[in-house]
């Protein structure tokens, strides 16, 4: 049986595996901006507020999810997680594919220590890294200062957002589009124009799950 609890925390997860904020995800889906907003869980006499099925079925449009989908959310997040130190690396313009191994695996000297200071679903299962956005070159979508959580063992899906890195070394970050026949697609979150790669092409991908905003 799902709990009030577990419906909003859904949410939460939701907004952070595609790099939003609630009320950023709220205003996304064209809903008030405050609509998901903590503050907006409870009644002023304390009782229990519960999204409405327009709500959910908004923003699950807008993240290009579904209800199978949401429900898994709902029966994998938790209220909070110990602290889990990632390995973490400035996002500012110079990042290349000599920074990783043929995995996606961080490596070298540029590393350092990070704790996302939020519950991150997965982040002490799998094999994950931090990226401090150094710049604005990524804004609206990632603002300077930002820590975006990537794992590159976790399996994308169709409007996820990614890095990929391509044979030439360069790494690519966008969302994830329905592919074509041996072809990777995808949209840079600087851009709205979509380009290929063929999957011959891709060294590795990884998925970025989470976000602080």
């Amino acid at each position: 049986m799902f709990t009030h609890q577990d419906i909003w925390v859904a949410i939460d997860e939701l907004a952070r595996r595609h790099g939003y904020s609630t009320s950023g995800l709220a205003r996304k889906a064209g809903l008030d901006p405050t609509a998901l907003n903590p503050s907006k869980r409870q009644s002023p006499e304390g009782k229990p507020r519960w999204p409405s099925t327009e709500s959910i079925s908004k923003i699950l449009t807008v993240t290009q999810s579904n209800m199978q989908e949401f429900i898994l959310l709902v029966e994998q997040t938790v209220p909070s997680m110990p602290a889990h130190e990632i390995p973490a690396i400035s996002l500012d313009g110079r990042l290349s594919g000599r920074d990783f191994d043929v995995m996606g695996n961080p490596r070298g000297g540029r590393w350092v220590p990070a704790t996302p200071q939020s519950p991150q679903v997965g982040l002490h299962t799998h094999n994950c890294y931090g990226l401090s956005v150094g710049n604005t070159d990524f804004e609206p979508v990632y603002r300077k200062g930002a820590l975006l959580v990537a794992c590159p063992d976790v399996q994308a899906r169709t409007g996820d957002r990614i890095l990929l890195c391509d044979a030439g070394g360069m790494i690519h970050m966008a969302t994830l589009l329905p592919p074509k026949e041996n072809h990777v697609v995808m949209r840079p979150v600087t851009t709205d124009k979509a380009f290929q790669i063929a999957i011959g092409d891709i060294v590795w991908v990884s998925r970025i799950l989470w976000a602080s905003q």
